[in-house]
């Protein structure tokens, strides 16, 4: 009998849910600037958010930088009630990408620090790129855009 109340209060402890305070949005702030270490103003720097493993959501965020090459972001923590499942609790991952028109976009920087610093290179046509590299670079065109 006894076996059987501490299995109960074992199973019931494993799926209750239980409060957790959650990063929805980090800090930080990012300098972009040009192959020469100039300033690029107005480039635009998305945000991605993806919610791991029961969902996968990318929520996008647009700012542009400053006069100075600067973008900041603002941080979001939030109480989350979650429950222990099989695959796990919620995790976020987030990166960024850089678009600025006349520039290669740079993407899929993480963004796990809070200063972060991007050098646009010009994006010339005389550059021939391999398939991969093509590839590549229509797959970070296609996650930046911004719907």
């Amino acid at each position: 009998m006894k076996n059987a109340l501490l299995f109960i209060i074992l199973a019931l402890g494993l799926t209750a849910c239980f409060p957790v305070y959650k990063k929805l949005k980090p800090e930080f702030e990012v300098n972009v600037v040009d192959e020469n270490g100039q300033a690029v103003a107005n480039a635009q720097i998305i945000l991605l958010t993806e919610v791991h493993p029961a969902i996968n959501t990318i929520a996008k965020i647009q700012k542009l930088t400053d006069a100075q090459g600067v973008a900041k972001f603002s941080g979001q923590r939030e109480w989350k009630v979650e429950s222990l499942m099989i695959h796990g609790s919620k995790y976020y991952h987030w990166s960024i990408c850089v678009r600025k028109s006349g520039f290669i976009t740079q993407g899929m920087i993480d963004a796990d620090q809070s200063k972060i610093k991007v050098v646009l290179l010009p994006q010339k046509a005389d550059i021939l790129l391999s398939e991969s590299e093509k590839v590549l670079q229509d797959t970070v065109d296609i996650l930046c855009a911004i719907e």
